[in-house]
């Protein structure tokens, strides 16, 4: 995320926090996000949060991750929190034109077969495309 998103995803979540009326406390009680994590979030002092921190966030402010992310993308750098091959795969299929959304890489993070996830790009690409083969587009 750019600096300028970052600002605009922690406005966000402070505002829809303080919408429900939910201090920093109630919504890390919510989410098992850390109060001091989400306070450096909504001043805009943390960058890039986990796909998977930001599902969280959703899910204690009673929404879906693409709602909370609004326009806001999720950027193409390499993050710490995305396997190299699934950051690799995602940054091919959106210079081919294929959109990976937030809720995309949520299920992808959350597949496991024998405690372990696909290695490389080309691994991630072909269990995306078998998953959106089964189970449809």
């Amino acid at each position: 995320m750019t600096p300028e998103e970052q600002a605009s995803l922690g406005a966000r979540i402070k505002r829809l926090r303080e919408e429900r009326g939910m201090s920093l406390g109630e919504l890390e009680a919510a989410s098992g996000v850390t109060k001091g994590y989400l306070s450096q979030l909504e001043s805009g002092k943390a960058m890039n949060p986990s796909v998977l921190s930001a599902n969280k966030i959703a899910q204690g402010l009673g929404m879906r991750l693409t709602d909370l992310l609004g326009e806001v993308e999720i950027d193409s750098t390499p993050s710490e929190h995305l396997p190299a091959g699934l950051h690799e795969f995602i940054t091919r299929a959106e210079s081919t034109g294929l959109s990976v959304s937030a809720d995309d890489i949520q299920m992808l993070l959350g597949i496991r077969y024998r405690g372990r996830q696909p290695a490389t790009a080309d691994d991630w690409a072909l269990l995306f495309d078998l998953i959106k083969r089964i189970v449809g587009p």
